[in-house]
């Protein structure tokens, strides 16, 4: 990245141009700096750390830690379509809850469940969190803020009865003798400046460290990555750019956040031949257990309001007509998979590498826990603390702005590395684990 300009990830899917034209970065740290008395506010909470479980809880062991359904109260279809799933945990654990969400911030939500903001304590509020039902209903933000703490997952699926099959593959899948041995996969194209430092610095480590077997760069295209699936990988780690649309596109909804494959010809051109979608998942692609990680724009959902681009002078811009996950990861657990993680927004190289370093332990960690056999959820906790790290850097280079110059090149890596980190989201129960 220049000193002036800022490059972001993602591919129009109606253009086949980048998602947001380079800009420069004095916009970005105008509004920032605008933001500055809200930041420092929260930096209390932030500097407080997260007190975690208590020392006699392993995070391991689900009978100790607890397990919690989260419904919101307009929606009883979900709760009743996953009560197989509540029995099932409760044969594993005696603290499992079924807990209404109606609307309110974690904060007050917590404090009305008898608990404090990062004072864990499962017989209360269990440390892993299954938060289903309708985004739109309850918000990323919440997940998100609740995600600083506990081991949180995301589910919203398109009926009743897919959230009942979930529970039965998952139980299905949970109830079997263990496999000998794990299959993962790692994919990625090569396109441009964004997708070579993914393919570079972030696939090819990991592929030499935890992959089975690797597609990077001419061999990611979109027939390869149906033959991986065919051959139901244990885990399948992939990087690209994820694919946008405008909120009025009738393909929104369906091909929002699909995986751009090496068939892209480049800038300018653009056909559902060049992306991986949810109707390019196999018929009849048995994944059970599968566990997949997609860096890319949206790949996970896609929030209503933009929260990275912001002007001071008008409100943000409005990426969807409601918040939603994705089809493909949808899809994905349709077929079998018990979780996938990726962004409910926009990815970005950040969380690769800045200017003087490459910084990937976070998925380093998550792949080693998993392959440990480590529930996803928790096998998360660095992104987490990513996010807890950043909010106080960041707030801590406003207060010093305050009486001094700080380079708007800091303030930049600052602001996009928390929320780059904050947009890390699983989709699937976080109890879950190969």
């Amino acid at each position: 990245m220049s000193e002036d300009r800022l490059t972001v990830n993602g591919i129009d899917g109606a253009s086949g141009e980048y998602l947001e034209p380079p800009r420069a970065m004095y916009e970005l740290v105008r509004h920032v700096e605008a933001q500055q008395d809200a930041y420092l506010a929260g930096r209390v909470q932030a500097e407080a750390g997260t007190y975690g479980l208590p020392p006699d809880v392993d995070p391991l062991d689900l009978g100790a830690t607890g397990w919690a359904l989260v419904t919101h109260a307009d929606e009883p279809e979900v709760l009743a379509a996953l009560e197989p799933l509540v029995a099932h945990r409760k044969t594993r654990s005696p603290l499992v809850r079924c807990l209404t969400y109606t609307g309110q911030r974690s904060s007050r939500w917590l404090a009305e469940q008898g608990i404090g903001v990062s004072d864990i304590l499962p017989s209360i509020v269990p440390y892993y969190l299954l938060i289903a039902g309708s985004a739109s209903r309850i918000p990323f933000r919440f997940v998100h803020e609740l995600g600083v703490d506990y081991a949180v997952g995301r589910l919203e699926l398109d009926s009743a009865e897919d959230y009942r099959r979930y529970a039965r593959q998952l139980i299905a899948y949970e109830s079997r003798a263990p496999r000998q041995g794990h299959k993962v996969e790692v994919f990625g194209p090569r396109h441009d400046s964004a997708t070579s430092l993914s393919a570079d610095r972030l696939l090819t480590p990991l592929a030499e460290e935890f992959a089975t077997s690797q597609h990077i760069g001419d061999s990611a295209t979109k027939a390869t990555l149906r033959g991986i699936l065919g051959d139901r990988p244990d885990v399948l780690f992939t990087a690209s750019h994820g694919v946008g649309f405008p909120p009025d596109d009738p393909r929104q909804k369906d091909a929002q956040g699909a995986l751009l494959c090496q068939d892209w010809t480049g800038p300018g051109t653009i056909s559902s031949d060049h992306y991986f979608t949810a109707s390019d998942v196999p018929d009849g692609a048995r994944l059970d257990g599968m566990i997949a990680f997609h860096f890319a724009c949206f790949g996970g959902g896609t929030p209503e309001k933009d929260r990275f681009f912001k002007r001071t002078d008008a409100p943000p811009k409005t990426l969807a007509k409601t918040p939603f996950i994705a089809a493909l990861p949808k899809q994905l657990l349709r077929n079998g998979a018990i979780a996938v993680t990726s962004h409910v927004d926009r990815a970005w190289g950040y969380s690769i590498a800045t200017a003087t370093a490459t910084e990937i332990a976070p998925f380093r960690n998550f792949l080693t826990r998993v392959l440990a056999g480590e529930p996803v959820g928790h096998a998360m906790r660095d992104f987490a603390d990513r996010f807890a790290k950043y909010s106080v850097l960041l707030t801590a280079e406003l207060e010093r702005a305050e009486s001094e110059d700080v380079p708007a090149q800091e303030l930049i890596e600052l602001w996009t590395q928390r929320n780059d980190a904050e947009a890390y989201m699983v989709i699937g129960d976080p109890a879950a684990h190969l």
